[in-house]
C-alpha cells in the first residue's frame, strides 16, 4: 500500500513537472517519501514550484506533504490557496476540515464539511465527522447528523454505540436497543458495542439477556460496568445471592483503588 501511494504521487510530480517550468527531481522526492521525510519533501516542493504558484496539483501536494508532516499552519495555507481556485473539490475540502479538527478550530471545520454535505448529501464519512464535533449528547445537530450516518450505515459500531447514547439521554431506550442491536448481528465480536448495550437492556428489563451477554462478557475481562450491571441483572431476577457476591466484588475493587 505504501508503495502503491508513492506510485501514486510520482505520477502526480509527473504531472506538475509537465505543468510547471521548474525540474523536479523525482528520485529525490520518491526517496524523500519512502523514507516519510515529508517535512523536507514540502520545503523542496515549495522551492521548486514557488510560493506564488496557482497550479492546482502543485498546492496540494505541498499540502498534503506539511499535513503528512504535521505542519497544519502550512498545510492549511496551501489547501485553502487550492480551494479558492477550484472550490467544491472534495477532497481539499475535507483536507481543509481535517486540519481545523486538529487546530480545535470546530467550526471552522463544520462549515468546511458543511459545505461537502451540500455536495454529497449521502457522504457517510463525514456525517460520522461532523457528529463528532459536537461533545454534548444534548445537541440536537449530533443527533441528526448520527440519525444521517446510522441510516447510510447502520451496522458501523462507532456510530450505532455513539447513537444510543445520544438516545439513551432522551430516554428512547428501545431505539437505543435496536440501532445497537442491528451493530451487533453485523459484528457479534464487538465487545464494546456489547458493553454499551447491558445497561439499556437492564433498563428494558431483559434481563436474562443482560445476565447471559454479562457472563460472556466477564470471561474476557472483569469490566466494573459490566460486573454492575450484571448484579443488577441477578437482584431483578432474584438471584440474590450471586448479586450480592458481584456487590461485594465491585467493592473489593474499590477497596484497593
Amino acid at each position: 500500500m505504501k508503495k502503491l501511494l508513492i506510485i501514486c504521487m510520482l505520477f502526480s510530480l509527473q504531472a506538475l513537472g509537465q505543468a510547471q517550468t521548474g525540474a523536479i527531481d523525482k528520485e529525490k522526492i520518491f526517496d524523500l517519501y519512502q523514507n516519510q521525510r515529508y517535512a523536507e519533501a514540502g520545503e523542496y516542493l515549495k522551492t521548486s514550484y514557488g510560493s506564488e504558484t496557482t497550479d492546482l496539483k502543485a498546492l496540494t501536494q505541498i499540502g498534503y506533504c506539511f499535513l503528512m508532516a504535521g505542519n497544519n499552519v502550512e498545510a492549511e495555507k496551501y489547501y485553502a490557496k487550492a480551494d479558492a481556485i477550484q472550490p467544491g473539490n472534495l477532497p481539499i475540502l475535507f483536507s481543509l476540515a481535517s486540519i481545523n479538527t486538529r487546530r480545535g478550530n470546530t467550526e471552522k471545520a463544520k462549515l468546511y464539511y458543511g459545505n461537502i454535505v451540500k455536495l454529497d448529501s449521502n457522504n457517510f464519512i463525514v456525517y460520522k465527522l461532523l457528529a463528532n464535533l459536537y461533545l454534548s449528547d444534548k445537541d440536537s445537530l449530533k443527533m441528526v447528523y448520527l440519525l444521517k450516518a446510522n441510516k447510510l450505515v447502520p451496522t458501523d459500531g462507532d456510530v450505532a454505540a455513539d447513537l444510543a447514547a445520544v438516545h439513551s439521554v432522551y430516554q428512547n431506550y428501545d431505539r437505543a436497543y435496536e440501532v445497537l442491536n442491528v451493530a451487533i448481528k453485523a459484528d457479534p465480536e464487538n465487545l464494546v458495542l456489547q458493553r454499551t448495550k447491558l445497561p439499556i437492556a437492564n433498563l428494558l428489563k431483559k434481563y436474562d439477556e443482560v445476565i447471559a451477554s454479562g457472563e460472556s462478557l466477564l470471561k474476557d475481562n472483569k469490566d466494573a460496568s459490566v460486573i454492575k450491571d450484571l448484579a443488577k441483572a441477578y437482584y431483578y431476577t432474584k438471584k440474590y445471592d450471586k448479586a450480592v457476591t458481584l456487590f461485594r466484588q465491585l467493592e473489593g475493587n474499590a477497596d484497593a483503588e
